[in-house]
C-alpha cells in the first residue's frame, strides 16, 4: 500500500507543477504577452546584404509572429547599426510584445538616426509612435488605479 500512496502523491505533485509551469509559459509566450499596437512595419531601403533578413522580419511582422520579427530586425540592427528603420521596426515589435521600455529605447535610437540623416518625415512618425506608447501606458495606469 505504501508504494501506491507514494506513486499517487508524486503524480499529484507533478500534475500541479506541470499545470503551474504551463500557465507561466502561456503567460510569457502565449497570447497574454502580445498586444498589437502597431499593425504595420515601416518600409525602407535597406543595404543589399541585409535584404533577405529584412524581408523575413517584414513577413514575420505581417504574419503576427512578433518574436520572429524581433529576431530578424535585431540581426539587421547588429549588422547595420546606423539603420534607423531597423531600430524603428524593432521598437514597433517590442511594443507589440508589451516590452514598452525596450520599445521606447529602440524608437529613440531610430529617432537619433533619422535626425542624423535629416529625415523629418520618419522622425515625425517616430514621435507619433512614442506618443501612442505613452497613451497606452497612461491608459494602463488609469485602469490599475480604478481597479
Amino acid at each position: 500500500m505504501e508504494l501506491f500512496d507514494l506513486i499517487t502523491w508524486l503524480g499529484t505533485i507533478f500534475t500541479i507543477v506541470g499545470l503551474g509551469l504551463g500557465a507561466m509559459l502561456w503567460a510569457y509566450r502565449g497570447a497574454g504577452s502580445v498586444d498589437v499596437l502597431f499593425d504595420q512595419p515601416v518600409a525602407a531601403d535597406i543595404a543589399r546584404d541585409a535584404q533577405s533578413v529584412w524581408q523575413l522580419g517584414l513577413a514575420a511582422f505581417a504574419g503576427g509572429d512578433f518574436r520572429q520579427a524581433k529576431e530578424q530586425f535585431s540581426r539587421v540592427v547588429r549588422s547595420h547599426p546606423d539603420c534607423g528603420a531597423a531600430y524603428h521596426n524593432l521598437g514597433l515589435v517590442h511594443a507589440n510584445l508589451r516590452q514598452d521600455d525596450d520599445a521606447v529605447a529602440c524608437l529613440l535610437q531610430a529617432g537619433d538616426r533619422y535626425a542624423a540623416a535629416d529625415d523629418g518625415a520618419a522622425l515625425g512618425l517616430v514621435k507619433q509612435h512614442l506618443s501612442a506608447l505613452r497613451v497606452r501606458k497612461e491608459a494602463m495606469v488609469a485602469a490599475r488605479e480604478h481597479a
